[in-house]
């Protein structure tokens, strides 16, 4: 398994364990489509790799990726906001200074509350970081 696949297999697993499963929440994960559910909460999740810089010369080297999970989380406007706000706080507790698959993730940051067409939608966004020796 390379570097990027290592990164968004421990990432989509994290939010998984910590997040989706015990709230029973349908993701649409960026590896597969999904139609918005008719339920009034559901999230999407991506993974954006950045670059991949080397960090430590010699032999082996290593490679260190940087970037960012993202979990945006959606409510039918007439349901308010509270549950997407409760989600979101998980989310960052999940993730905060986290460790999981060789991934190190930092302290996660809120997007303001915005809409999109019926949807209430939040991010959150958790940046991380994983080494690779090569």
């Amino acid at each position: 398994m390379g570097l990027a696949e290592t990164i968004a297999s421990a990432c989509r697993t994290r939010f998984n364990t910590k997040v989706a499963a015990p709230n029973a929440l349908t993701v649409q994960y960026d590896n597969h489509e999904l139609a918005p559910p008719e339920t009034s909460v559901w999230s999407r999740f991506h993974v954006l790799i950045g670059p991949i810089d080397r960090v430590q010369n010699g032999s082996p080297a290593t490679y260190r990726a940087t970037g960012l999970a993202q979990a945006d989380f959606l409510a039918l406007i007439e349901s308010g906001t509270k549950t997407i706000l409760d989600l979101a706080d998980t989310t960052s507790n999940a993730f905060r200074s986290a460790h999981q698959g060789g991934v190190t993730f930092r302290s996660p940051s809120l997007s303001e509350m915005r809409r999109e067409e019926r949807w209430w939608v939040l991010s959150v966004f958790c940046p991380f970081f994983a080494d690779e020796v090569v």
